[in-house]
């Protein structure tokens, strides 16, 4: 605010009025100021940031604002402190502050208000003129008060500016004219109505939220609005829609002119084309701004309606949004009943103001707003009820700024968005649109078939011709398109000079061909409305070929380069996912790409899940290998969207929850989702590593690209130092990993990304363990995912199914092609799963179909008999384990030697190495220690002391101990916790902890008199304990073992039966007990007496055989009271009780066991071979001898442990040469790439591909039936005239 202009409106220091309004009015100024003031000063301050950063273009205030638009809005607080101040102080509106008469309608302004609305000036001044006293006022107070400090004394120019504005009063320098033509109060000579000179502006007093009270969607979140001048900069446009609307920055920006009052389309021609429309606004990934003129009136109401059918909320937390965003602007002054929108409270803005929606229309009155729009740029010229061009204005220059491209170094402001043009019918203002459009580089989309404007254009670039580097209309087509002008827009038909200047605008709209793509809005044509805008921004880039073009027609060329061109070409395909015209249009045989051009676009696509374009951008020289870096894939899973299932996770893993993640972070998420992993790379990726990194660029005086989550963007930080133009790269970031597609595997896998994945796993070369380590994540996050999103849950576990499945085929493949090989490649240890095989992987994932396998079985059987005892029956291993010189008779194998002659000590090392044999020792023993365990709780266990018996026992169970302590031990995790975690995890291991501690107990306890019954109890009830241990010798056979499988789920079935039985048990007890046996003391024996009876009654018992005493009920219960007329009533609700319980829930029960033994019959063989690897892997690790005698092996290992030569458990897999792991890394790829071809063929072959391919060819041929008619029909409509 400039001193000349202040120096207008505040008058001399020793004016004064005496008025008592304007005395009043001095107080409260004298109040209110220095309680507004820093607040008032702080928000000043907000604004002249704003408008000197946007006309002078801040670099800084770009970066800003681009880094909000692409959603990540930080750093807001340092711009607005609060929406509806800023919005005020920095949004305007305008008004007429004289009445001139309008000759053509009388009692109206120039401006189109009455005259009684242009009271406000007076109202102005006069506020103008109390605002000088109240200054005065506080000046006289501020010299009078000693007491006061000096910063609170306000003084100058500036504050009393403040004042102004702290009051909700108009802006005075925006008013500083119109006070110097006063002259002593009064009015000077009106010269004529001028809109600079009797249109001013005002703080706007219109924004907030609409609530459409008669709407159909009255009930969607209300939709934004705001009243600003028509002259508003699109800078500050743009930021009010960005960081206060909060709307996120589009992929492409329609903008759809057209009819308003004639508009028609046809009912199939508007399906069409809100079809396109939806699907172009939907296709993108952040979604399309459409923009239209915002009233409920021709093509606004029919792109509203299109908007309405589309739209969808999309929900994060507590808050919602619409995905597709609808902007109109349309004219202040031509909006029905705008009063309303005006907010009651100056600066405060209406949340939500009420507005009614009018579906009638009257010629020359304002229109209401369309309901379906998200939100509304009000255009202010001033005036009312008068549809101007200065709308049309306001939208092309913000249609211009958005799609600029912004360069801060110049500090040139621009959104960098895509905007194309789409005219659907339409009028002069329709042309007038595409002539600023094309003028400023916008392509526009012509809608031919939809009459006036559009067909105008159509036909107009149909038939151009180049001439003087310029494209127009063709001479010999002039009077055919003046025809058409004068059809659409018969109200100029007469006036020859404004169809002329119709035709100059027709000419500068087609004057470039790349900046004009006709869609023929027809059913025989092919072509959506999507792809005719994605060709039309493609063809304004440069990209299509134009074939009818000539070569020395001077259209426009790109001014970007033909590198930068094609890239952005390539972004737009991208953006919209249609790589059919990526292929067509940018990746031509006369293309090239540099090495590393792709990079950042693969990015894109691999964030953006366009797994065909990541095939394309492969297919086009991107190398994996060179493009994947370390601080590349920490970018990828650190763009994982707060909420998602990974993000979570890595907030687990990491213990932070907004902070970037390091690739350490995701090595420990796989390892502890897997159960191991090992990658280098990995483990020199630290949180501590990227900082230390930054801090060494900051040394240079470089600023590291970094990526919005803490990781650098670049495969090398790259910075240029004030003296020179060499440039240092930084080494850390220059790692590259050894299997590529693996790492993106696992991202695609983690991310929930399945085709992306399937297709990372087709480029690998480990098919089955990846497929398997596919399977076990899919698992582990199908079980982490909470029961009420089941949706989710059940797509992970279609996919952990679907990566199961490809395991399997590949298997298959494997095993049909070399059953040896298949089996040595299901045995191999993979260094990068922490040493596991398939097999281990297979377990982990639950695969139980995969471990059921023939190859896996035989594998495991090679395992089980220790690889050199093949063929030997059961018989004989057990015969071997009681007389150890049957073991001469057994045959045996040496694999090392390949050679069946094996000496006597390596026969005895692989008969008690073998898991059988371990097995049967174990079974064995397990059966004397059973039966030593009888004969002490029957026969041995005496007062005080223990027999000798009870001590063997007892030192059988320590050495029991021992080994359960040994498997702990042997665990392959690395800390304590982890070891205990899955040593606990298997139910079994469960049993023996819970048995070791009861008998340990009971042994104590059995030294006390007092406690000396309690632990005989225990040691009764251990016994039974202990003999569940038995069960596990029935998995081996295929008999018995699915048994035990029923058994168990039945159990889990029977608990949630006796749920259901206890509510009819208590409450049939309650009621018995209440009956006969009421108002007795307070016993602990009323539980057994509700309880016991009516539970035995379900099984049939009801105690009639009992002998009745006098006195006692027939049960030899004593009631209180004679209960015989009360009888009747027991009979009839114990009828009612044994009728459920015995009928109705018993026979449930027996439903359900059938139900889980079919299941289970069903799937038997399955999971019995699942269940006998789990055997198999128990008894390879167990000792050679059984306890008791494994003290011995116990002690022999701890004098290895001193001695530093601990032997390892016995390996699962054999070792294998390098030469073993080159042929099975061949046969592998070979086979997988095998089953590829097969599963393709299968689907080329498939009954449903024959039935696309016949739909397909049905519809060519009645495509071409109904060309051959039209065709005929025309030809007999030509005869039928020419013979006429």
């Amino acid at each position: 605010m400039q001193p000349a202009q202040d120096s207008c409106v505040i008058k001399p220091k020793g004016r004064r009025f005496s008025t008592a309004h304007a005395r009043r009015r001095a107080r409260v100024y004298s109040n209110s100021i220095k309680r507004e003031f820093l607040e008032e000063q702080s928000a000043d301050e907000l604004r002249i940031s704003h408008e000197s950063s946007l006309g002078t273009g801040s670099a800084a205030f770009l970066q800003g604002l681009l880094c909000d638009a692409d959603g990540n809005l930080k750093g807001w607080d340092q711009y607005a402190i609060q929406n509806s101040d800023w919005i005020y102080k920095t949004f305007k509106r305008k008004e007429c502050i004289r009445h001139v008469g309008d000759e053509k309608n009388p009692g109206l302004c120039c401006c189109g208000r009455p005259e009684n609305q242009h009271g406000k000036l007076t109202t102005v001044q006069e506020e103008n003129e109390e605002l000088e006293i109240a200054n005065d006022a506080a000046e006289e107070c501020a010299d009078s008060d000693n007491s006061q400090p000096e910063d609170e004394v306000f003084n100058g120019t500036n504050e009393r500016l403040k004042l102004v504005q702290s009051q909700g009063l108009p802006s005075l320098v925006k008013t500083s004219g119109y006070v110097q033509q006063k002259t002593g109060g009064r009015k000077t000579a009106a010269k004529g109505w001028s809109p600079k000179e009797d249109v001013k502006e005002f703080p706007t007093n219109g924004f907030g939220h609409i609530k459409f009270a008669n709407a159909y969607n009255s009930s969607l979140k209300p939709a934004k609005y705001i009243r600003l001048s028509d002259n508003t900069k699109p800078e500050l446009t743009l930021e009010l829609m960005v960081r206060q609307w909060k709307l996120k920055k589009p992929d492409i920006v329609i903008s759809i002119h057209g009819g308003l009052k004639n508009f028609k389309l046809d009912p199939h021609h508007k399906e069409i084309f809100n079809r396109g429309l939806i699907k172009a606004a939907k296709t993108t990934n952040c979604g399309a701004w459409i923009i239209t003129g915002g009233v409920n009136l021709g093509v606004m109401k029919a792109v509203g309606q299109a908007v309405q059918e589309g739209q969808s909320m999309q929900w994060g937390g507590l808050s919602s949004h619409r995905r597709i965003r609808c902007i109109g602007i349309a004219t202040w002054g031509y909006v029905e009943r705008n009063e309303h929108l005006i907010s009651p409270l100056e600066g405060k803005g209406c949340y939500p103001a009420t507005y009614r929606v009018e579906h009638s229309f009257q010629r020359g009155k304002p229109v209401s707003l369309n309901p379906d729009h998200t939100h509304f740029l009000l255009v202010d010229d001033g005036t009312q009820g008068q549809c101007g061009a200065k709308e049309v204005q306001f939208r092309a220059r913000l249609e211009r700024v958005i799609a600029d491209k912004p360069n801060i170094q110049r500090q040139k402001f621009g959104f960098g968005v895509p905007v194309v043009t789409v005219v659907l019918e339409g009028g002069e203002d329709a042309l007038k649109a595409v002539k600023e459009s094309v003028k400023h580089g916008i392509p526009a989309v012509i809608v031919e078939g939809t009459r006036r404007a559009a067909d105008i254009l159509a036909f107009a670039h149909h038939n151009c011709e180049c001439l003087s580097g310029f494209r127009r209309v063709k001479e010999d087509q002039l009077p055919r398109l003046k025809a058409k002008i004068e059809e659409s827009f018969p109200n100029f038909a007469e006036d020859e000079k404004h169809v002329q200047k119709i035709i100059d605008i027709v000419n500068s709209c087609v004057y470039d061909e790349r900046l004009i793509t006709v869609y023929k809005i027809d059913e025989k044509n092919n072509l959506d409305l999507d792809l005719a805008i994605l060709s039309a921004l493609l063809k304004a880039q440069g990209a299509c070929n134009v074939d009818s073009l000539n070569s020395d027609c001077g259209c426009r060329i790109d001014s970007l380069g033909q590198g930068s061109s094609q890239m952005d070409q390539l972004k737009l395909a991208l953006t919209w996912n249609r790589v059919d015209v990526a292929e067509d249009k940018i990746f031509t045989p006369d293309t090239d790409w540099p090495s590393g051009s792709l990079d950042e676009i693969m990015m894109d696509a691999l964030q953006m899940d366009r797994v065909d374009f990541v095939k394309l951008f492969l297919a086009n020289g991107v190398s994996m290998r060179d493009f994947l870096t370390v601080p590349r894939l920490r970018r990828l899973y650190n763009s994982a969207e707060p909420g998602s299932h990974l993000y979570s996770l890595l907030t687990n893993i990491a213990g932070v929850s907004d902070a970037p993640y390091s690739l350490k972070d995701i090595g420990v998420l796989i390892e502890e989702l897997v159960g191991a992993y090992y990658e280098p790379l990995y483990l020199v990726d630290t949180p501590h590593t990227n900082t230390l990194a930054a801090r060494v660029a900051g040394l240079f005086g470089a600023v590291p690209n970094v990526d919005g989550e803490g990781g650098v963007l670049s495969p090398s930080v790259k910075f240029q130092p004030s003296d020179t133009n060499g440039r240092v790269q930084v080494a850390h970031n220059a790692t590259r990993f050894e299997k590529p597609f693996r790492e993106l595997f696992l991202w695609a896998v983690l991310m929930n990304r399945y085709e992306l994945a399937r297709f990372m796993w087709e480029k690998g070369e480990e098919a089955v363990s990846d497929a398997l380590a596919a399977c076990r994540l899919f698992h582990v996050m199908h079980e982490q995912v909470e029961d009420d999103y089941y949706e989710i849950r059940t797509e992970l576990k279609q996919h952990a199914v679907e990566f199961e499945n490809l395991a399997i085929g590949v298997l298959d493949e494997c095993y049909d092609e070399d059953e040896v090989l298949a089996e040595m490649l299901i045995e191999r240890e993979i260094p990068k799963w922490g040493g596991m095989c398939a097999l281990n992987l297979a377990a982990a994932a639950q695969g139980e179909r995969f471990l059921a396998h023939p190859c896996c079985q035989s594998s495991l059987n090679s395992i089980w008999k220790s690889r050199g005892m093949p063929g030997v029956p059961y018989w004989k291993v057990i015969l071997g384990v009681i007389c150890p010189l049957l073991i001469l008779k057994i045959v045996f194998y040496d694999e090392e030697n390949h050679k069946w002659s094996v000496p006597m000590w390596k026969k005895l090392v692989i008969f008690y190495n073998a898991p059988i044999s371990k097995f049967w020792a174990h079974v064995g023993m397990h059966l004397c220690f059973l039966g030593l365990y009888a004969f002490v709780i029957l026969f041995s266990f005496h007062k005080p002391w223990p027999s000798v018996y009870e001590i063997v026992l007892l030192c059988w169970v320590g050495v029991i101990i021992m080994d359960e302590i040994r498997q702990v031990i042997h665990q392959e995790t690395t800390t304590i916790k982890s070891k205990l975690e899955l040593y606990f995890n298997t139910s079994v291991n469960i049993v023996d902890s819970f048995a070791n501690t009861i008998f340990l107990i009971s042994f104590v306890l059995r030294f006390f008199e007092v406690t000396w019954e309690a632990a005989r109890v225990l040691y009764c009830i251990n016994f039974v304990i202990f003999s569940f241990r038995l069960f596990r010798v029935y998995f081996v056979s295929g008999y018995l073992g699915p048994k035990i499988i029923m058994i168990k789920r039945m159990l889990a079935d029977v608990m949630m039966w006796l749920c259901l039985l206890l509510v009819f048990v208590c409450s049939y007890g309650v009621f018995r007990q209440a009956l006969f046996f009421a108002n007795k003391e307070p016993y602990w024996g009323v539980i057994n007496d509700l309880f016991y009876k009516p539970y035995w009654h379900v099984y049939g018992e009801l105690f009639v055989d009992q002998e009745p005493e006098e006195g006692k009920l027939t049960t030899g219960e004593i009631p209180l009271h004679d209960g015989n007329h009360l009888k009747w009533i027991h009979r009839i609700l114990m009828g009612g009780y044994l009728l459920i319980t015995n009928v109705l829930l018993i026979n449930l029960l027996i439903a359900i066991f059938s139900n889980v033994f079919n299941e289970v019959e069903v799937n038997s063989y399955q999971i019995w071979k699942y269940q006998y690897y789990y055997l198999v892997m128990e008894y390879n690790k167990q000792p050679p001898l059984a306890p008791p005698f494994a003290i011995i092996f116990h002690l022999v290992e701890f004098v290895r442990w001193l001695g530093k030569k601990c032997r390892k458990p016995n390996k699962v897999t054999p070792n294998f040469t390098a030469e073993d792991l080159e042929l099975l890394r061949l046969f592998e790829i070979e086979s997988a790439a095998n089953y590829r071809q097969r599963v393709e063929e299968q689907k080329r072959t498939g009954t449903e591909e024959r039935i696309r391919k016949t739909n397909e060819r049905v519809e060519h041929l009645v495509k071409k039936v109904t060309e051959m008619q039209e065709t005929l029909q025309l030809h007999l409509t030509n005869s039928n005239g020419d013979s006429q």
